[in-house]
């Protein structure tokens, strides 16, 4: 499960209802902690299979190893190749 939360008042709020029960514990991890933070490798037990938990990792290592192209990359690339066609 994923939610959005913000901190009012020294609490945390999450946006939307939920439907989870009273006394239902879980981890927080802050949007602005980056990759490094959060490793799948040290999580609890989840929702996920055994196949997404792989492949989860097995992209966490990708990243280690810079095999990957960040979105904020991609994005300017594309941009750069739209504004070069002709218009």
């Amino acid at each position: 499960m994923r939610f959005r939360a913000r901190v009012r008042d020294g609490r945390i709020v999450v946006d939307e209802p939920t439907n989870l029960p009273d006394g239902t514990e879980f981890d927080l991890v802050s949007v602005e902690d980056g990759p490094d933070d959060i490793d799948p490798r040290d999580a609890e037990p989840s929702d996920l299979t055994e196949e997404e938990e792989r492949g989860i990792i097995h992209a966490m290592d990708q990243i280690e190893r810079g095999e990957v192209v960040s979105y904020k990359d991609v994005r300017k690339e594309m941009d750069e190749f739209i504004a070069s066609l002709p218009k």
